[in-house]
């Protein structure tokens, strides 16, 4: 089936859903079409990421087709762990890993996320012995949260979340990524790069 083929499905699609009753219908949410959402960001998104020697990158939905992840070719989702993706165990540091999902933190419903995401990223802004934050920043458009902290002891480890949230939403997106060693350190930025460009496609 042609893209042009599958975009009229879903415009046909998101159009259905009127009552014969008479009665007026709530507004329906906008119906979303994940593979066609995933050849378009395998085509557009994909090549503008970070070129990385060793590293190529490949398009995944996963989290019950909630995400659209960018993953570095080969590393591996775990079965225990929707969207939690770990690199061969030859290539990086053991416990270097790679997640991205919606999550409510609870119930899902609507309520205060930047409250949320401050309490997931407690540990590393209170525990002062174990980690150094470097960059706590708040985002805007999408408006979100971005923290980034190292381990200050032991072995060199770098610690990044990213969530983003939208205020009348039921979730929201969250990425993390924890480098151990110096050469999965080195992919600081490009993990980071893609975890701004993830698609959550289930948010309300």
């Amino acid at each position: 089936m042609t893209i042009r083929a599958l975009l009229t499905i879903t415009l046909i699609a998101g159009a259905c859903g009127k009552d014969e009753g008479g009665g007026e219908e709530p507004e329906a949410r906008p119906r979303r079409n994940p593979k066609l959402e995933l050849i378009n960001f395998k085509g557009q998104v994909l090549p503008k990421l970070p070129k990385v020697d060793g590293i190529t990158w490949e398009g995944k939905l996963t989290d019950a087709r909630r995400v659209i992840m960018a993953v570095p070719k080969g590393w591996e989702e775990a079965k225990d762990f929707a969207g939690r993706f770990t690199p061969p165990a030859d290539t990086f540091g053991a416990g270097t890993k790679l997640n991205a999902g919606v999550t409510c933190s609870g119930q899902c419903i609507v309520k205060d996320w930047e409250e949320a995401v401050n309490e997931r990223h407690a540990l590393y802004r209170e525990k002062k012995d174990r980690y150094e934050v470097l960059r706590d920043d708040k985002l805007q458009e999408p408006t979100g949260q971005l923290l980034i902290a190292k381990n200050t002891s032991g072995e060199p480890t770098i610690h990044i979340s990213l969530a983003t949230w939208q205020k009348t939403a039921t979730r929201y997106y969250v990425c993390e990524v924890t480098l151990v060693g110096e050469k999965a350190i080195a992919l600081k930025d490009a993990l980071l790069a893609a975890c701004k460009v993830n698609v959550a496609l289930q948010l309300l």
